[in-house]
């Protein structure tokens, strides 16, 4: 794990200057790498790399590295699982490696197959490689987008970053507020991908490459996530499996993947919950013969809701694990407050969880573990439950239509303004019908509707931000029309990997962990795995008949290892008390000191008598409805905003 940073240029450029803006790129992310750096010039490239050493720990492992012939150059951010056996094969081509270190793995392969050498990388990556003869620059991103890789084209040339204040550092882009993003922001609580905070500058999107020759940069999609139900294999036949063979079949590419994620040359824990998938992990390390460290946080406010430190710790003692309990206070958070800021790289309503849990790991452990990736692949967040009744329930209403319009109206009604008035639901679903499509389902996690965020924003900006919405209808109609052999809780799925883990989860898990110099590993997208997961029937994960909220198979598959009261428990999210301290607590006076007239009125971007009414209810108020908890998300979406664009802006 590291940070990466390059400058190209159309034409020979400074050195001098190339190296100056490069290493103060690098100097901004030195908490990605805080164990050595390096720089390499040319007369077209600079490349620059914080490193964070994990595995080869020598100074063969140190960046930018070169190849044997020096024909070719790489910095790289991430982790190659599969780098020994890709290592056979080079050797088999004559290709002896100088280190043993994956970076070079990567070298020699694009040394032997060029840019297809992505296809056969096992992993979490972020590269950028300069061919010294060709003047050329190949970039990617791994298939989930684990790794993050943020680019802006300049009037120079194009700047290349792993972390957006690195873009930044360079001094080469405008810092220019992206209106899309902030609209997408208020409305989903995350930056969508390519977008940034940022006008100008990207995000290079998952499963794809980037490359540039002769001045021309052009980009190639690799890989996409495909929930067909298409006939599953083992490898040998091509029948569809049965459930038992699935559930032999998931067990042995699981424990596959999780070998292969334990490959480190420095101390390796597990983020703990108590919950189902971090629970597996720890049961499962134990069957490989590794006893583990395990972390976990909890809270003094809010009570058991926010506390599954009790879970977690049957766990640690069923596996016997060397187990670390973290208990947070307000205050301990007010503390960090300016750090996370820092660390967040950009707003979202997500990774103060991931900050926490990654400092109280730091001390012990360089990587952790974690179960990310599990709730969409294996139809675990209660709204695929919810899709199950709600099917169940229009075979019914089915053969009563009249009745069934009626029904559906009224759920309609009862839902809140940010999920009637989405742009998800009105781009994807104006030509599908009613309440029952999948887009509808979704929108429970909409924070507010485009009539809500034209009250939120000011005058002035809703003008600039309104007519943001084109590109992410679009994006949201090609996943709908790729319907063909997909049912509603694959498309559920889709949904979930490409809006909420890839944009909230996966970014804001790089990024507050990487503000602690911490390394997190998400065994769950092996993508080998993923793709079997991803083929299988929906009536492989969810039970219609259970109380349970899915991950069926991934249950019975591991009976054997977890026990009952982790399979049966009611399912937490890994979320702060930050309502209630907001409410009634220290951060009460943060939100009131930050969003002042005076501030709001001077940025111009919210309009403060709107926000000063949602203050003022929220305050007054005491409920835990989903219409309060959006209400707190705006006024926390706001307050970090404006702390974010005082350190940016």
């Amino acid at each position: 794990m590291c940070g990466i940073a390059a400058i190209y240029s159309n034409a020979v450029h400074s050195q001098h200057d190339a190296r100056e803006r490069t290493v103060a790129m690098t100097n901004i992310m030195a908490h990605r790498g805080p164990d050595a750096d390096g720089i390499f010039m040319d007369d077209r490239i600079a490349l620059g790399h914080r490193r964070l050493s994990i595995i080869d720990l020598s100074a063969a492992g140190a960046q930018p590295m070169h190849s044997r012939n020096e024909r070719y150059v790489i910095i790289f951010n991430g982790e190659i699982y599969n780098y020994r056996e890709l290592n056979a094969e080079l050797a088999a081509k004559g290709f002896t490696p100088k280190s043993h270190s994956d970076t070079e793995t990567i070298l020699n392969l694009y040394a032997a197959e060029g840019e297809r050498c992505v296809e056969k990388l096992r992993g979490m990556f972020a590269f950028i490689l300069w061919d010294k003869q060709e003047k050329k620059l190949f970039a990617a991103r791994d298939r989930f987008g684990i790794k993050p890789l943020y680019y802006a084209e300049t009037s120079q040339g194009v700047v290349f970053a792993s972390e957006l204040k690195g873009i930044l550092a360079s001094g080469l882009t405008e810092k220019r507020l992206n209106a899309n993003a902030l609209n997408t922001l208020f409305e989903t609580g995350s930056v969508m991908q390519p977008e940034t905070m940022i006008s100008g500058v990207f995000n290079l999107n998952a499963a794809t490459t980037l490359t540039i020759e002769s001045g021309k940069m052009s980009q190639r999609r690799y890989w996409q996530p495909a929930f067909e139900q298409s006939p599953v294999s083992n490898g040998h036949t091509s029948h569809r499996l049965s459930y038992g063979d699935a559930k032999a079949e998931l067990r042995s590419l699981f424990f596959e993947a999780l070998e292969k994620h334990l490959i480190s040359d420095v101390p390796l824990g597990v983020f703990l919950s108590g919950g189902i998938d971090s629970s597996l992990i720890v049961a499962a390390m134990q069957q490989l013969g590794q006893r583990t460290k395990t972390f976990s946080i909890g809270f003094e406010a809010g009570g058991n809701a926010y506390n599954e430190t009790h879970h977690a710790r049957q766990v640690a003692e069923r596996y016997g694990t060397a187990h670390t309990e973290l208990i947070l206070t307000e205050t301990d958070v007010l503390n960090d407050l300016d750090r996370i800021v820092s660390g967040i790289d950009q707003p979202s309503a997500d990774g103060l969880n991931t900050y926490a849990v990654s400092k109280a790991t730091r001390p012990f452990a360089t990587v952790a573990l974690s179960g990310l990736g599990a709730d969409e692949l294996f139809a675990g967040y209660t709204s695929f439950k919810f899709l199950e009744q709600l099917r169940s329930l229009q075979g019914f209403t089915n053969l009563v239509p009249a009745f069934a319009g009626n029904l559906f109206s009224q759920v309609e009604s009862s839902l809140p303004a940010s999920v009637q008035d989405s742009w998800l639901w009105k781009g994807a679903t104006g030509a599908m019908g009613g309440y029952r499509d999948t887009a509808h389902l979704y929108n429970i996690r909409a924070i507010s509707g485009e009539a809500q965020r034209r009250r939120f924003f000011s005058a002035a900006f809703k003008d600039l931000q309104i007519q943001s919405l084109d590109r992410y209808r679009a994006a949201v109609k090609d996943i709908f029309q790729m319907r063909a052999g997909r049912d509603q809780l694959s498309e559920v799925s889709l949904l979930e990997l490409k809006f909420y883990m890839m944009n909230t989860l996966l970014r804001d898990t790089d990024a507050m962990s990487m503000i602690n110099s911490l390394e997190v590993r998400v065994p769950f997208l092996d993508h080998k795995l993923a793709e079997f997961v991803m083929r299988l029937p929906s009536s492989f994960k969810i039970d219609r008949d259970s109380k349970s909220t899915g991950k069926k198979i991934l249950i019975d598959a591991f009976s054997d290892l977890l026990p009952p009261e982790i399979v049966h428990r009611k399912k937490m999210g890994f979320v702060f008390p930050l309502a209630i301290w907001m409410r009634t607590g220290k951060f009460r006076e943060v939100i009131r000191d930050t969003l002042t007239e005076q501030a709001v009125r001077e940025r111009g971007i919210f309009d403060y008598a709107e926000l000063s009414k949602q203050m003022h209810a929220f305050w007054s108020g005491s409920d835990e409805s989903p219409r309060s908890y959006r209400t707190y998300l705006r006024l926390w979406l706001a307050t970090l905003t404006e702390l974010w664009m005082q350190k940016n802006l």
